[in-house]
């Protein structure tokens, strides 16, 4: 008999969206932030990509996919993250102006996951 297993409550495509909306739209990152964290990332490696996202743009205003890569890659972290072939497809976002709504599937998650102390 096969056991069940329970995955922690989490949304993939949001966290890869809410990234992807923060590399399009920067001007959204000063709100992202103000509602996210990168506790609140299920998922390691976008963690990591949301915090080299907000150095990089506190460092210089700015974050592009090239930028991105670059601080990555000085980090020493790019390979472990995906390399640039995951940075193109999180640009993949089906509307980078929806970031709030990514932005808050994640953070619902999170909530779920807290509440359930996982």
């Amino acid at each position: 008999m096969e056991q069940s297993r329970h995955v922690a409550p989490h949304d993939a495509p949001a966290e890869m969206c809410v990234l992807g909306a923060m590399i399009l739209e920067n001007n959204a990152i000063p709100k992202i932030v103000e509602l996210i964290t990168a506790k609140d990332f299920f998922i390691a490696r976008h963690a990591r990509i949301f915090e080299t996202i907000i150095a990089v743009h506190g460092a210089t205003g700015r974050c592009d996919a090239v930028t991105l890569r670059g601080a990555l890659s000085e980090r020493g972290i790019l390979e472990d993250v995906g390399g640039y072939d995951y940075l193109a497809e999180l640009l993949q976002v089906p509307n980078a102006a929806a970031w709030a709504e990514y932005a808050g599937a994640v953070l619902r998650c999170a909530r779920k996951r807290t509440a359930l102390k996982l």
